[in-house]
């Protein structure tokens, strides 16, 4: 099984904080691969391929980065023909205690229950575009017209920092989908905070059968983040 973790790292600390990702993770496991899309290749890095982030790409709207933008590494690694891709927050670190056998057991995992995208955080667009102002995400509910229409209301708004795909037909209809809704999201200048609507409105077009919770046991303890003001949570 070829895979490979791929993330977006723009700006000097979110490029370093990558490249110490994977620098731990080469002492970690021998099979992986890395995919790095950045605006700032500084070195060569043994199982790692960097990815200049196009210059045509906009890279903030307003004060607040294009999140949206997480869809380019996933097709950067979708292109290059792994059979799995993890997408991690560039802001993640590794841990010691990672195994490399459990990796293999998560994507047997996903083969055996037939998974093609596995997520954090159930919520369905379905549920929550009824919320109103107490939802999250309530600036995109009237942008996309969630309200007058059922078709993406199987799509979950995930936690958009961990993603694990299996590469398929349906893996390219969900990156052609969610490129298209960074297009339309970008070029209206739409806060492009909790894009997990649009990872969500993208899996429920392509009718990607999804897995929340029962996977978490093959990656326990593998991986931290780091929050803005300097918190560190152990993941998961």
């Amino acid at each position: 099984m070829k895979y490979c973790f791929c993330t977006i790292a723009i700006g000097e600390n979110y490029y370093n904080s990558a490249i110490n990702f994977v620098k731990k993770l080469n002492t970690l496991s021998n099979s992986h691969h890395y995919i790095i899309v950045t605006d700032n290749i500084t070195e060569e890095i043994p199982n790692t391929t960097f990815f200049s982030i196009p210059t045509d790409e906009v890279l903030f709207i307003g004060d607040y980065f294009n999140y949206n933008l997480k869809y380019y590494p996933i097709k950067c690694a979708n292109e290059m023909g792994f059979d799995y891709i993890i997408f991690v927050d560039s802001d993640w670190k590794i841990k010691d205690t990672y195994d490399e056998k459990s990796i293999n057991e998560l994507f047997e995992f996903m083969d055996n229950k037939n998974f093609d995208f596995l997520f954090e955080r159930p919520h369905l667009i379905g549920n929550g575009k009824h919320d109103g102002n107490q939802s999250f995400w309530r600036h995109k509910i009237e942008f996309y017209n969630l309200l007058d229409t059922n078709i993406y209301d199987n799509g979950h708004v995930v936690n958009e920092q961990f993603l694990v795909f299996k590469t398929n037909e349906k893996l390219k209809l969900f990156i052609n989908e969610w490129e298209k809704l960074k297009n339309i999201a970008t070029s209206n200048n739409l806060w492009p905070f909790a894009e997990g609507v649009e990872i969500g409105m993208s899996s429920a077009l392509s009718n990607m059968n999804g897995n929340y919770g029962e996977w978490e046991q093959f990656v326990k303890n593998f991986f931290q983040f780091e929050t803005i003001d300097g918190r560190i949570y152990d993941r998961f």
